[in-house]
């Protein structure tokens, strides 16, 4: 089952979103964090990430293996928040 994940504004991590960061559990940052790699996006490049079908896949490929339902859902709705996007 493909999810349009989140693309996790790693600005985030450097700030911009950590609010939301305090309601993702463990698992979820895991996956957002281990998606970026595969998108070929700047680390800060919260555009780029949005758009990348690379991090999505990898990132839903993440959650629906290792990580809760309730994950799933936590980081659709970031993704809504940081990307524009309704989940």
């Amino acid at each position: 089952m493909k999810f349009a994940l989140l693309s996790l504004a790693l600005a985030a991590v450097l700030g911009s979103a950590s609010a939301q960061l305090d309601g993702l559990s463990a698992c979820a940052i895991n996956c957002l964090l281990t998606g970026i790699p595969s998108s070929g996006c700047s680390l800060t490049d919260t555009t780029c990430l949005c758009a990348s079908t690379a991090f999505h896949d990898a990132v839903a490929t993440c959650l629906e293996t290792n990580c809760t339902a309730d994950d799933i859902t936590a980081v659709l709705a970031f993704e809504a928040t940081e990307c524009g996007t309704s989940s």
